[in-house]
């Protein structure tokens, strides 16, 4: 192709520069053509343009260049094709495969419906007038080897259903609470609508909260026993029972009497076992059967759920803003109503966790005393930086000091 006329461009020149000396010494240079560029007969057309480079310092030869023109087709892609996937039925062949496939299907059940599971339906057709019973808990010496725990019930004066009780186990406040709570729900009828009042928020959350969780657990949980004793006699009922948590020691007349039968009944000598006093090992009655699924939860209480507060305090604090205006006024008065709103959750959730916010704001912690730069460096130069010189009892030539040999024998 090189000087060829149809083909543009400057190629009509040498591509080879040979320096060599001629007879007399003189430097000479012997130009020749000796680079070409070949191409078929039909190629040569798509050739817009070809260029031979003149001399260059570096070579010897010069580099030939050429530009090649080829049209191009339009490539039409076609759009992605979405197989469906294949849907892979597991044969259900076991019961196994059964929970499996109950299990994959599921949906998050609310706490309603798991308080149905555990506890059943109750009847739609309620007595009117509820039982109001007041339970208490009381342990002498708790926490140690001599503790003596009993159970008050109290109704009203000269009741039959008022008791005072010695408890058999573990001797522990929190077991006679729930132990007033399942002699309550066994000695009363299992059609009547119940209202207990209790001080004990724990006795109230383990059944009425916890209850779900527990239970699928196999009642692996602290006082499982005699959660799942009561979970079943629950099951056995027909009316409601409403949990209503009072503060203890304010003056509530029917609280302090059920303290007062529970201080009795924890000097009272231990019962025998398999008596009617041994509430934990009396047959439990089958469970009832709605004619239809009522949807009525059989426990309910007017104590918050304590998984909620703890989110429900985190947004009453208010964010920071970046600008304070009216110097830094109304930022404080974001906190002042965050702290109230605090505390009137606490007031509702129990008199421990308000006491214990109050205790915070009234005696806050005191903040650490501010230390300066120069005290800093003062304090972390000598750690930082070895003794020098190094002291006088430090000798590198005491055979002390040194490695020990190493010796084969």
């Amino acid at each position: 192709m090189n000087g060829c006329s149809t083909i543009p461009g400057n190629h009509s020149s040498w591509t080879s520069f040979q320096h060599r000396r001629s007879t007399d010494g003189t430097p000479a240079t012997h130009p020749s053509v000796i680079d070409y560029v070949l191409a078929s007969p039909l190629s040569s057309y798509f050739i817009s343009k070809l260029a031979v480079s003149p001399e260059t310092e570096w070579s010897d030869h010069a580099y030939l260049s050429w530009d090649l023109f080829v049209p191009g087709t339009e490539i039409t892609r076609c759009p992605p094709v979405r197989r469906p996937r294949p849907h892979i039925a597991i044969p259900l062949l076991s019961d196994i495969d059964h929970l499996q496939h109950e299990l994959l299907h599921s949906r998050n059940k609310s706490h309603h419906e798991r308080l149905l599971k555990v506890y059943g339906h109750a009847s739609c057709h309620p007595q009117s007038t509820p039982l109001k019973i007041f339970t208490d808990g009381s342990c002498l010496k708790n926490n140690t080897a001599a503790a003596c725990a009993g159970l008050g019930i109290y109704v009203g004066p000269n009741h039959h259903l008022n008791l005072s009780a010695r408890i058999l186990g573990p001797q522990r406040n929190n077991r006679a609470e729930l132990y007033a709570i399942l002699a309550t729900i066994q000695r009363t009828s299992l059609s009547r609508t119940l209202e207990i009042y209790t001080d004990s928020t724990y006795a109230i959350q383990s059944i009425v909260y916890n209850a779900p969780d527990n239970a699928q657990c196999c009642w692996n949980c602290p006082n499982g026993d005699l959660l799942q004793v009561i979970a079943q006699w629950i099951l056995a009922r027909a009316s409601t029972i409403a949990f209503t948590h009072v503060h203890a020691h304010i003056g509530i007349t029917q609280n302090e009497q059920a303290d007062q039968l529970a201080k009795a009944g924890a000097n009272l000598p231990l019962p025998q076992q398999h008596s009617n006093l041994d509430f934990l090992s009396l047959p439990t009655p089958p469970p009832f059967i709605p004619q239809s699924h009522t949807c009525i939860a059989k426990v309910s209480t007017t104590l918050p759920d304590p998984r909620s507060s703890v989110s429900t305090m985190a947004r009453c604090i208010p964010a920071t803003s970046s600008t304070v205006d009216h110097r830094g006024r109304s930022h404080r008065r974001k906190m002042e109503d965050a702290n109230l709103s605090r505390l009137r959750l606490a007031a509702d959730t129990g008199g421990a966790a308000f006491w214990k916010f109050y205790k915070s704001l009234r005696n806050p912690d005191k903040p650490l005393p501010k230390v300066t730069l120069e005290q800093l460096t003062s304090c972390f130069i000598p750690r930082m930086n070895p003794p020098d010189p190094h002291t006088t009892s430090f000798d590198p030539r005491s055979p002390n000091t040194k490695a020990p040999e190493l010796r084969l024998s």
